[in-house]
């Protein structure tokens, strides 16, 4: 049976809306990683599977046979989910769920991506917080979580829900791109804005 994540969060967390990071659900070792109809899924456990934004055409190879959650899946599902709550991006517990497993099913099954800096403008001032940052261009703008840091280049997903590059092309949710490191600039919480206007 396969569910949604928020409704698998709904069925852990009834009050999700008013719940906090740490009401995430936690890994366990009945957790793996599995194919189904060329979409890479995760099973959580009691019959509840997680769909991933990622197929055949995304990954370099999706699972033939079960494949554990392994420690080092569980300490990024741990590790992103502290940046983002350390970031001050607000998102709901399940939201904040989808985001963070579509994060680790990336970094694990993802295939190499072309490295696509022409799309977006070059910063003044480069940077990122706690693995969050915006890209941005004429189209528009959207904040990005860094998967994979290299010396000049970074491989980030796209947090927003689209990520325009043309006037007729987007990327959606969960697209990962490679991009030069002066194309990122810091995500500031709104939190910070404030500050600085007082």
């Amino acid at each position: 049976m396969s569910l949604s994540c928020v409704r698998f969060c709904q069925r852990f967390c009834p009050n999700l809306a008013k719940e906090m990071y740490s009401d995430m659900l936690t890994p366990t070792t009945q957790w793996y990683w599995f194919c189904d109809e060329q979409q890479l899924m995760l099973s959580l456990g009691d019959e509840l599977c997680f769909k991933t934004a990622y197929g055949s055409k995304h990954c370099l190879n999706l699972p033939k046979q079960p494949i554990a959650f392994s420690l080092e899946d569980y300490n990024c599902y741990l590790s992103l989910a502290a940046s983002i709550e350390d970031s001050g991006l607000v998102l709901s517990t399940p939201k904040l769920t989808e985001v963070v497993l579509n994060a680790v099913a990336a970094q694990s099954f993802h295939k190499p991506v072309a490295l696509k800096s022409w799309y977006f403008d070059e910063q003044g001032y480069s940077g990122s917080y706690h693995q969050l940052a915006k890209l941005e261009n004429t189209f528009g703008r959207a904040d990005v979580l860094i998967l994979h840091h290299e010396v000049e280049v970074v491989t980030v997903m796209v947090l927003s829900e689209s990520l325009p590059i043309s006037d007729h092309k987007s990327l959606s949710q969960f697209s990962v791109v490679k991009v030069a490191r002066n194309r990122l600039s810091p995500y500031l919480p709104a939190s910070y804005a404030v500050s600085c206007r007082a």
